[in-house]
């Protein structure tokens, strides 16, 4: 949806002997390549490859080469900016950067080891209970080796998950009817009315899940940004790096589970998953994150996933059949998600925030 992928066939074969390899362009499709520019998501990638992947936990494709027109830097503070702005000027200023980034972005490429034989997952079949406890076990290990690595914090272009809650907070509202035109059918009011409050108080949703203990999240933690080489934790191999941060854990696991369990699944069952998190994290040597903390943690992330998701499902353009197919069950799983649990749960978890400024 962000991006153009490519297997290339090398011939002759590379010095190494390699014979395929695979090439990242930005997507083809004006409006999501403008958003990928205006967010600086190409950049981002090329800059996790070159000065991250290999010294942390993650298992990604090895980096073969990249390159990126120079171009000015985007301004970490202008996202937060742009977001306190009235609403009908942000859509005004979006919709203009759209037009140009979509137009004049900075061409870019990365070239990357090809993964072949191992398998590449998919979330709209889903995954048995032996494969999504692989990946848990596999995404808790990789959390743990990057436990509060003071490194992260300097790191420029690595922002944490609270760096634009004003923004986060316009996004979903310039979304909203959009988002009922489009989809009104399959929101609920009563879910409609949830993403609501939790986007009313994104600023100390964020802030919560932004301060220590954090670590490296992947950021778009979906099934299809997944490969399986094997059975064990270490098989996984995680890819498509356009959107890493800094942040508690649970972000990350909260916006997996809501986009591949089954709206039939219960809040117990679920919970399961949570405390394989948080003893895998125990068992790798993380002593200073408290079970329950971790369960309020990941309710609180999973409250951000609403508005989120839902922002996404009105404003990318999901490119083709597949693509709809997947906002469909993304969608309904998230609700599923959201249902799970009573109505009073989640206005407690909202309610024992930190008293911050709500989103304007």
């Amino acid at each position: 949806m962000m991006g153009q992928v490519a297997r290339l066939h090398l011939a002759p074969a590379g010095v190494d002997g390699r014979k395929t390899a695979v090439a990242k362009l930005p997507a083809a499709h004006r409006g999501n390549r403008g958003q990928a520019e205006l967010l600086g998501l190409y950049e981002r990638e090329i800059l996790f490859y070159r000065e991250l992947a290999g010294r942390v936990g993650y298992r990604t494709p090895e980096l073969l080469g990249a390159a990126l027109r120079p171009g000015p830097k985007p301004d970490p503070d202008a996202g937060e900016q742009l977001g306190r702005l009235p609403d009908w000027l942000i859509r005004i200023l979006t919709r203009l950067g759209l037009f140009l980034a979509g137009r004049l972005g900075r061409p870019s490429v990365l070239v990357l080891e090809d993964l072949a034989p191992a398998v590449p997952a998919d979330q709209l079949g889903g995954l048995d209970d032996g494969r999504l406890e692989q990946v848990v076990r596999a995404v808790a290990r990789a959390h743990a080796a990057s436990w509060n690595a003071p490194a992260l914090q300097e790191l420029s272009w690595l922002p944490a998950v609270d760096s634009a809650p004003a923004l986060l907070g316009a996004m979903y509202r310039l979304a909203r009817r959009p988002l009922i035109r489009a989809l009104g059918p399959q929101v609920p009011a009563e879910i409609l009315e949830l993403a609501d409050a939790a986007n009313a108080r994104v600023a100390a949703l964020t802030r919560a899940l932004a301060g220590p203990p954090w670590t490296l999240l992947h950021g778009d933690l979906r099934v299809d940004n997944l490969f399986l080489a094997g059975p064990a934790p270490e098989d996984v191999i995680f890819t498509d790096w356009q959107v890493p941060a800094r942040g508690r854990g649970v972000y990350d696991l909260a916006y997996f589970l809501c986009g591949i369990l089954e709206p039939t699944v219960t809040a117990r069952e679920e919970d399961r998953w949570v405390d394989l998190y948080h003893r895998e994290l125990q068992d790798a040597g993380v002593r200073d994150y408290d079970r329950s903390v971790c369960h309020t943690d990941y309710l609180r992330a999973m409250l951000q996933m609403l508005p989120r998701v839902l922002t996404a499902s009105a404003s990318v353009d999901f490119t083709n059949a597949r693509g709809a197919a997947l906002q469909e069950r993304w969608l309904e799983r998230l609700i599923g998600r959201a249902r799970a649990r009573a109505s009073q749960e989640w206005q407690i978890v909202l309610g024992a925030l930190p008293d911050l400024p709500a989103a304007t």
